[in-house]
């Protein structure tokens, strides 16, 4: 099941079970993330999440705003993936070190990152874990 899979299940349910806050941010995303693509990957789904989360995380606000906008993130955060620890991290980073020189190919490690954890790392924590082990 896709990510947009999942919001639209979602968004049939909060329907059902009349959330107005689920249903109208579930609307909301899916409006989001098929503006450019009826079928958005699940990277674009969640680069559409992510910088919905940072938007709103940008404004201040206080009550029953504020519970509202705590509401979405919990929501969303459901859907992102789990992002990587720094020692998980720097332990793909030492694994690679046994298949090519790490400490001269920093782009091969991004690309192996980008290719099998798209969406679950930072890249300043990527280059730190790679400055710690190359």
């Amino acid at each position: 099941m896709t990510q947009l899979e999942k919001l639209k299940a979602n968004l049939l349910a909060a329907r059902k079970e009349k959330n107005e806050v689920a249903k109208n941010l579930y609307a909301y995303l899916i409006g989001q993330c098929t503006l450019k693509s009826k079928e958005p990957s699940d990277e674009q789904v969640w680069n559409t999440l992510k910088s919905y989360v940072k938007s709103v995380s940008l404004h201040a606000i206080t009550g029953e705003a504020l519970v509202v906008r705590d509401a979405e993130i919990k929501l969303i955060s459901e859907f992102l993936p789990a992002q990587l620890t720094d020692v998980e991290l720097a332990d793909e980073v030492t694994k690679l070190k046994a298949v090519f020189d790490v400490a001269a190919n920093f782009k091969l490690v991004v690309k192996h990152f980008q290719d099998n954890f798209t969406g679950r790392y930072s890249p300043g924590n990527l280059r730190a874990a790679w400055e710690s082990v190359k």
